[in-house]
């Protein structure tokens, strides 16, 4: 959680919404009297330490739009032990704002209290928020969204657009349109541009992204829709629709802004058995995790070398292995045998992979494979020629004696044996 999660930097401020009661002098704040009240608070309930001095200090005071309201901008004591818990050593500033978020209405005395138990002045806690807190990662959604409409371009676009072809009969043939090549490494390049700008995290160059794929996916979709694909409109629309989509989470993202930890492996950041699976399936397509790794490293400021980085996020692969290992042998007594559904997966589903790896080359290049075609004969040429000499491939004379097959060639009729004809 420490290598995959944002941590704050010192110092730690968090906005108080107050509001003062009892015998309040219009205009005066006491931030002494605040800072007291506030720091016996959170230290006998949050820190369960009583310290002998204030450990949030009052900065700014600002006048809010009802009576005797106030927004203080806060900043917490280096003194302050944080290492309590992990979330109060990573988030100091969250940790607290949330605490007293969820201790709104809580009334604090200011000054020493009478004979009846009652203070002259209380504040009482209405609202707190840390100055800074992390914005949504959206990009997990976009990245989705954006292979779900890169698969659908690569399964069906030569039967709708390009060539009313299928993909299996472009493969089988060896032979793909240039315009479906084309299309799928823009694509891709997109993908490619949205990951820099999620690294760099930059409201700028996201903002140009943006409308740039927007005027591509609109300008593009009607050019099809129009000229090419009327026939298959529906997978225009269907295609434009999921990038819509994709441009809508983007756009959420641009407006929320973008979290502090950009880079690194998104699926390592939750320990469960779905992120598990999904960097397990990552990890193995070719070529996809040293791509990610690469474009990281270039797009991020960082003292490491590029090797130095790859240990890096191979000592975070691993040690987020261990973890799922670590959790998972948990959840089952010492010398229990392994349950059904992970020999299933493991043994059953492995087994049969390696199967299918042994024997589909073999069916491929059999006479039972939907690409074999029979060779066709189309025609017929036979010559004999006498060659003289000592070396035969530079011979001192040559003799043709016979050429013949120029003049015959082979038909297929439809529905009727072969014949030949002569001319």
């Amino acid at each position: 959680k420490k290598l995959c999660s944002y941590h704050e930097h010192y110092p730690f401020f968090v906005h108080i919404k107050v509001k003062l009661e009892g015998n309040v002098t219009p205009g005066v704040v006491p931030k002494t009297d605040l800072e007291d009240a506030l720091s016996k608070y959170l230290g006998s309930c949050l820190f369960n330490t009583i310290y002998d001095r204030p450990i949030i200090q009052v900065l700014l005071v600002e006048e809010g739009q009802h009576e005797n309201c106030f927004l203080l901008l806060t900043a917490l004591s280096p003194e302050i032990d944080f290492s309590q818990n992990d979330e109060m050593l990573i988030h100091p500033a969250y940790t607290v704002s949330k605490f007293l978020k969820e201790s709104s209405d809580q009334s604090l005395a200011l000054t020493p209290e009478d004979g009846e138990g009652h203070a002259e002045q209380e504040v009482v806690i209405l609202d707190a928020f840390a100055s800074y807190e992390d914005k949504p990662d959206l990009y997990v959604y976009t990245i989705l969204v954006d292979l779900f409409a890169y698969v659908l371009v690569l399964c069906g676009y030569q039967a709708a657009v390009s060539s009313n072809r299928t993909l299996s009969e472009s493969f089988s043939e060896s032979i793909f349109p240039a315009d479906y090549i084309m299309t799928l490494l823009g694509l891709f390049f997109l993908m490619l541009a949205e990951r820099t700008v999620y690294i760099l995290a930059s409201n700028r160059a996201k903002f140009f992204l943006h409308y740039l794929s927007v005027l591509i996916y609109f300008i593009g979709g009607m050019v099809l829709y129009w000229d090419r694909a009327r026939e298959h409109s529906a997978y225009i629309c269907v295609f434009v629709s999921v990038k819509f989509c994709s441009l809508a989470v983007s756009s959420w993202q641009m407006q929320k802004g973008h979290p502090k930890a950009t880079s690194g492996n998104i699926l390592l950041r939750h320990y469960n058995t779905l992120s598990s699976l999904s960097a397990t399936a990552y990890t193995a397509i070719p070529f996809l995790y040293e791509l990610r790794c690469l474009l990281d490293w270039t797009c991020t400021q960082t003292t490491l070398t590029l090797f130095e980085w790859l240990t890096f996020e191979e000592i975070r692969l691993t040690l987020f292995q261990a973890e799922m290992t670590k959790r998972f042998r948990s959840t089952r007594s010492f010398g229990k045998s392994q349950p059904v559904h992970v020999k299933f997966v493991q043994g059953l589903l492995f087994f049969s992979l390696l199967l299918v790896v042994l024997w589909t080359p073999l069916l491929i290049f059999s006479s039972g494979s939907p690409s074999f075609q029979i060779p066709v004969l189309n025609g017929v040429n036979m010559n004999a020629t006498l060659i003289v000499g000592k070396d035969l491939r530079i011979p001192d004379q040559v003799l043709p004696v016979f050429d013949g097959g120029h003049r015959r060639s082979i038909r297929e009729a439809r529905f009727t044996p072969p014949e030949i004809n002569k001319h």
